[in-house]
């Protein structure tokens, strides 16, 4: 595997995939000066946003990869796909004909071997004893060695406590509103350490934590209790431990719901939820806590489903929102990979 370093990470993390897509981020955004200026001074002003172009170099070795890649070959680099089966190999009748339908390969390792992806992310479903799960994370890294391809990113949502789709035998940890509630930086580093160490185990190399959405006290949100609190200064805080103790178990981490989902009651994996907040409220909140996880190296950022109209008041979505993605890159210096929340 290639070891790769991003600027914005205090560590240095195995994952070649993420590497590859750092100089796919770079090259789409490059050179875009006057439209980054444009697009940001639609906003409300911020004291801090700095309009000029964010770039993170790629290395050498990334960017002689993605300079051999066909245009379709970049596409494909940009999707985390999800699949059916729990062992290598899985090819039930009914998994296959799932995957034929959804991945267009009757195996996640034929779809691999066939189409280059960034990566793939396991759900509950793909999860039965940690030795299949294991085996077949391995499986997946061999399909793209054998095809001469980047190892592909390996995710999964391992938030601790509710959110975990690694259960036992893996150990139990806290999940983000326990350890809020007791506010040690300290021990989040340690609980995100040792989630990290379990999953680099089984293979996985990028976690879909930690949640940096502010909670709101007057609103009972879907991720309410997967927040860590309502002070974005703890919040903040507690992330930032989080990376550091994902990353030290060599783990890459990931920064969510970008600009943050705390301020609806709509489930945003159900609906799309329109956000009225006022644009000062959200500096307040949520933008303070995602500033500071940024500033920490945070070598990811998920945008979560939402309208936000006092963002952009188009009322696009923020994973398609010129503004919100400016917002991120421009104002709060953020230069590593911006992903969506799932599509499916």
């Amino acid at each position: 595997s290639v070891e790769v370093s991003l600027s914005a990470m205090s560590t240095r993390v195995s994952l070649p995939a993420l590497l590859v897509l750092t100089a796919l981020v770079t090259a789409a955004c490059g050179g875009g000066t006057d439209a980054t200026t444009t697009i940001a001074a639609a906003q409300p002003p911020l004291p801090t946003c700095n309009t000029s172009t964010i770039s993170l170099p790629p290395s050498d070795e990334a960017q002689a990869i993605v300079a051999g890649m066909t245009l379709d070959e970049k596409a494909s680099q940009v999707l985390i796909i999800t699949f059916q089966g729990r062992r290598p190999a899985d090819d039930s009748a009914t998994t296959r004909q799932a995957n034929l339908e959804s991945i267009g390969a009757s195996t996640v390792e034929e779809a691999i071997a066939s189409r280059p992806v960034g990566g793939v992310i396991l759900a509950g479903h793909n999860v039965g004893s940690l030795e299949d799960l294991a085996g077949l994370t391995a499986a997946i890294m061999e399909a793209a060695a054998i095809s001469d391809r980047p190892g592909p990113i390996v995710a999964v949502d391992q938030e601790g406590g509710v959110a975990s789709r690694v259960g036992e035998p893996a150990v139990e940890v806290l999940g983000q509103r326990d350890l809020g509630d007791i506010g040690d930086p300290g021990l989040v580093a340690i609980a995100g350490e040792l989630i990290g160490t379990q999953l680099r185990s089984l293979g996985v190399n990028l976690v879909l934590a930690p949640v940096v959405d502010v909670d709101r006290p007057d609103i009972v949100s879907p991720v309410d209790n997967r927040t860590y609190a309502s002070d974005p200064d703890l919040v903040g805080r507690l992330a930032v431990a989080a990376v550091s103790g994902f990353e030290s178990a060599g783990v890459a981490t990931t920064a969510k719901h970008f600009p943050g989902l705390s301020a609806t009651t709509v489930d945003s994996h159900q609906s799309l939820p329109v956000i009225r907040e006022a644009f000062e409220s959200w500096i307040e909140s949520d933008r303070e806590a995602f500033a500071a996880v940024v500033a920490g190296g945070v070598p990811a950022v998920l945008l979560g489903h939402g309208r936000f109209p006092s963002l952009d008041p188009s009322g696009t979505p923020s994973p398609l929102s010129p503004l919100i993605i400016t917002e991120l890159r421009a104002c709060l210096g953020f230069a590593g990979v911006v992903m969506s929340d799932a599509l499916g």
